[in-house]
């Protein structure tokens, strides 16, 4: 009797591409392969194992092997989960699924901030809670709670990761993409943004904190090679899987998927812009993590909706074997 093997990891994309729920008890697992592979290897390590910078806020002492090793993958837990929560709300897809946990986990995994804290892991978190409240504006819902709410944590994430600050325009535009102008809602928006400026200049003045203390960024400063050609040829392949069928949901879609993806269109412009700010002016790549928030609601399209598409599928573990391999390599090199 001839007995079929497979590897572990190959049911994996199908739990995740199906709609149950219980997928998402396997990201804690995947989470700590990677960490596990990384207290082994050594590959990512804190540059400060006593302290962090926090943009703004300044630099603080911080324990990194206390605190930073176990906070980091919890945020890129909630994240996860978050991302996906939106994904499924706003019925990007006809049913639920979870790839987009398991994308983003895959993906962050070739990055400082998925092992340890950092001001950039710190932000994008407050970026994804500030998507949760936008991805609420609604066309004929009043907008003031949930502007204020999304643009003052967008703020808190530009006080933690400052280059942030060049996207406040487009929160306009997106406001406006879902909602008439109305003068009280502009004004919350515009409150949610200031306050957070107000509680930093408050903390100088109580503190009496030097004002140089101020880390205009907070990413990491370089990236791998592996890491870079991995990333950008597997986000670059799976974007161009995905091009059709966000093509043609876009043209057979609702009125408000087609602003929806406006927003993530916009988003995803905005932070190819913080990226390279941050490399022209500060000679950090670190910042490029952020193009996986918006990417996560366009690549679950190349895996098609109802059928797994085989290609989708072997590009993903190669992607994944890429993210394990890198450690092996790094720590060989």
């Amino acid at each position: 009797m001839k007995v079929e093997r497979k590897c572990i990891f190959v049911p994996m994309l199908r739990l995740f591409f199906s709609n149950q729920s219980y997928a998402l008890l396997a990201a804690p697992v995947i989470m700590a392969v990677y960490v596990t592979l990384n207290i082994f290897t050594q590959t990512f390590y804190p540059p400060e194992v006593n302290s962090i910078d926090l943009g703004l806020w300044g630099s603080f002492k911080f324990n990194q092997q206390f605190w930073g090793f176990g906070m980091a993958p919890i945020l890129i837990i909630f994240s996860a989960i978050l991302l996906n929560f939106i994904f499924n709300r706003n019925e990007f897809f006809d049913r639920n699924t979870y790839l987009p946990a398991l994308l983003y986990i895959t993906a962050a995994s070739f990055f400082p901030y998925f092992y340890y804290l950092n001001g950039l892991g710190i932000a994008q978190f407050f970026l994804v809670l500030s998507l949760f409240n936008f991805f609420r504006l609604n066309q004929n819902e009043d907008a003031k709670k949930v502007l204020f709410n999304g643009s003052f944590l967008w703020s808190l994430a530009c006080t933690i990761f400052p280059p942030l600050i060049l996207l406040f325009p487009i929160l306009f535009v997106i406001m406006w993409t879902f909602r008439p102008f109305i003068f009280r809602e502009s004004v919350m928006l515009i409150m949610g943004m200031l306050i957070p400026y107000v509680y930093v200049v408050a903390y100088y003045f109580l503190s009496k904190k030097d004002y140089h203390a101020i880390q205009l960024t907070t990413s990491s400063a370089h990236v791998g090679q592996i890491t870079v050609v991995a990333v950008s040829s597997g986000i670059l392949l799976f974007v161009m899987l995905s091009l059709k069928s966000v093509l043609r949901n876009l043209q057979q879609g609702s009125i408000r998927l087609r602003k929806i993806m406006n927003m993530v269109m916009w988003f995803a412009f905005g932070f190819v812009a913080v990226t390279a700010v941050d490399f022209i002016f500060f000679n950090h790549t670190g910042a490029a993590a952020l193009l996986l928030l918006p990417l996560m609601f366009l690549i679950p399209y190349g895996f098609g909706q109802k059928k797994l598409r085989s290609e989708a599928a072997i590009l993903y573990y190669v992607f994944f074997m890429a993210s394990v391999s890198n450690f092996f390599i790094s720590y060989l090199l």
